[in-house]
Order: structure tokens, then C-alpha cells, then sequence
């Protein structure tokens, strides 16, 4: 699962599996950082397609990755395996790409079924156009 995968794996009889970001979180900050591939071992497993990014929040939710949340400390690089480097959001952070660092923050925009580079939902538009 890429940088989201130095805590182990667990898995659920619905198949979905979820790994962590084990790094050590400060107080105050937003974190950890669970990835979540939603159809299991299914292909394409790929970041934004059927694997999603989520992290916990401060005051007790659990937040896509993508929306913007107080503590989120400044985002920079998604592939060091540290929870701080997730915190990205808008839309150039969700495009079709390779690269996890651009799909990183398409939790959101999956949750909200919106097309975060244009007009439509998320689901037929951008991934639709996008294979």
C-alpha cells in the first residue's frame, strides 16, 4: 500500500483492508493516518480509485484525505511514512497520476462525489475519463 504500510495490515470480512502511518503523533496535531483500499486485493489498487486516505482528528472524527481540518500541520511530501506529510488538500492533489503525491488528497472529492478537476461527479466523470 505504498507509504501507508509500516504498521501492518488488517483486513475485514467485507474485504476491505486498512493499513497505518505507525510514526509518533505530538500533541495537538492531527493523526494518524490510515489507508484504506476498499475492494481488498481487487485490482487496480491505486490511490484514488480503491485506495483512500483518511486521518483522525484532534476534537474525535475521522476526516478524508483532502479536507482541510484547524490542525493540520503544513503538508509537504506523501512517501516518508510520517503522518504530517499527508495533510494535502485541493484538487491539483487529486488528478490522475502515478505519482501518490498527486492523488492523495481524491478521498475527499470521492466522499463528495464531485469531479475535482472540472464539472460532474467523481465516480463516472474523473474516473470514468481517467483509466
Amino acid at each position: 500500500m505504498g507509504p501507508c504500510d509500516d504498521s501492518g495490515f488488517y483486513s475485514e470480512t467485507g474485504g476491505r483492508i486498512y493499513s497505518f502511518v505507525g510514526d509518533f503523533i505530538s500533541q495537538g496535531d492531527d493523526g494518524p493516518v490510515v489507508c484504506v483500499d476498499i475492494n481488498g486485493t481487487k485490482r487496480p489498487n491505486r490511490y484514488g480509485y480503491d485506495l483512500f486516505i483518511f486521518y483522525f482528528t484532534t476534537d474525535g472524527y475521522v476526516l478524508p484525505m483532502g479536507q482541510p481540518h484547524k490542525d493540520n500541520p503544513e503538508g509537504g511530501t506523501v512517501g516518508d511514512h510520517s503522518s504530517t506529510n499527508f495533510f494535502i488538500t485541493g484538487k491539483e492533489n487529486c488528478k490522475s497520476s502515478s505519482n501518490v503525491k498527486n492523488q492523495a488528497a481524491c478521498a475527499y472529492y470521492a466522499m463528495q462525489n464531485v469531479n475535482p478537476q472540472g464539472d460532474g461527479n467523481y465516480w463516472q466523470d474523473f474516473l470514468g475519463k481517467n483509466k
